[in-house]
């Protein structure tokens, strides 16, 4: 039992949690950091955008995603741990539906199958 809570709950979330650490710092030492932008201003007499013209108007539709990817991520993680404890007693039945629950996060948060029935106007 502690192997089986070790390999399918435990590593998952420290892998998980390794990933999303590694892209905030990708993300920190990506071309076009704040250090990098006031040294690159400084440098030339007209300062030019570092992330483009809409990155200010992008930057609070970016955090809504990932605040929302990270809440997807914790839902599919306790329901992880709500599927291995119905495994282990033995509820199938139960586990269909955590399984269904599971497979509609992914589908309608990662895979947007929602933008199948927009139309192209609502793109």
């Amino acid at each position: 039992m502690e192997n089986l809570f070790l390999v399918f709950i435990a590593l998952p979330l420290v892998v998980g949690g390794a990933v999303l650490v590694g892209a905030w710092l990708l993300a920190k030492i990506m071309p076009g950091d704040a250090a990098m932008a006031k040294a690159a201003a400084a440098a030339q007499a007209a300062a030019v955008p570092a992330r483009g013209p809409d990155y200010a108007r992008l930057t609070p539709r970016r955090k809504s995603a990932f605040r929302t990817g990270l809440a997807v991520l914790l839902g599919l993680a306790l329901l992880t741990i709500v599927e291995f404890y119905l495994a282990a007693l033995g509820s199938v039945a139960l586990m269909f539906v955590i399984i269904i629950l599971k497979a509609a996060l992914i589908m309608v948060f990662f895979m947007h199958i929602t933008a199948v029935w927009r139309t192209e106007e609502a793109h």
